[in-house]
């Protein structure tokens, strides 16, 4: 129900100063991707993706490099998608 309040809660925009902290790896591994300057041009990659889609043909990529993401890096990419400017309207 687009009015109640669990929805509003649940789709509200984040505002820009919102931090997410969670208690898990999020991270791309050393052992996923050993060259350090192609991890870190990957981070900057991530952290620069403007859209979900972005983030989508980012994670196909990873995938069809460096083979299937581990769970650390899939958390990466889901914390990097929660913390995504929304716009609404």
């Amino acid at each position: 129900m687009a009015g109640s309040a669990p929805y509003r809660l649940c789709h509200a925009p984040l505002d820009p100063g919102t931090k997410i902290e969670l208690r898990l790896p999020v991270l791309v591994a050393e052992d996923y991707l050993p060259d350090v300057r192609r991890r870190f041009l990957l981070y900057k990659r991530i952290a620069s993706a403007p859209d979900d889609a972005a983030l989508t043909l980012l994670e196909e990529e990873m995938v069809c490099c460096f083979g299937p993401l581990p769970p650390p890096a899939k958390d990466l990419l889901r914390v990097t998608r929660i913390e995504l400017p929304r716009h609404s309207g």
